[in-house]
């Protein structure tokens, strides 16, 4: 193990060791004087807005507007979702009274145009390979999209 003898060397390391003791008391003092001025900060501060008339009258009156605009939003969104459903169904039942109307006579001799649920799919290998097929089929033209 080397030892360094040079002066200049000897000092600047000494310089760099106090300046790191100091940084490392400064931290902590900091630490403490922002734990103080916290707590000092939050007992005027909280209490004082506790204790203040004006302050809770200005609470009370903005929750009461918070909550009559949080009540008439909803209202307002629940007619726009009726109002939604009201022009589905209406459309729904136009088109198939359309159709049945339009479809009548050609539903006795091809089975209906009755709009009807979808299948479910069938599942595991074959209900793979199935899906696969009709999209090869599909891709080379030779089965129409349904």
């Amino acid at each position: 193990k080397a030892e360094v003898t040079n002066p200049i060397f000897l000092s600047q390391l000494a310089t760099c060791n106090h300046r790191l003791q100091v940084t490392a008391e400064n931290t902590t003092m900091n630490q403490f004087i922002q734990r103080i001025a916290n707590y000092i900060g939050n007992e005027l501060f909280i209490k004082g807005l506790a204790e203040s008339k004006t302050f809770q009258r200005f609470a009370v009156h903005t929750d009461r507007h918070i909550q009559k605009y949080k009540k008439d939003g909803l209202e307002h969104v629940n007619a726009q979702i009726d109002e939604l459903h009201k022009q589905a169904t209406k459309a729904a039942y136009s088109t198939s009274s359309s159709n049945s109307a339009s479809s009548s006579s050609a539903s006795s001799s091809s089975g209906g145009n009755m709009l009807k649920p979808p299948r479910k799919p069938m599942e595991g290998i074959p209900g793979f390979f199935s899906a696969m097929g009709r999209v090869i089929r599909r891709d080379l033209g030779i089965d129409a999209k349904k």
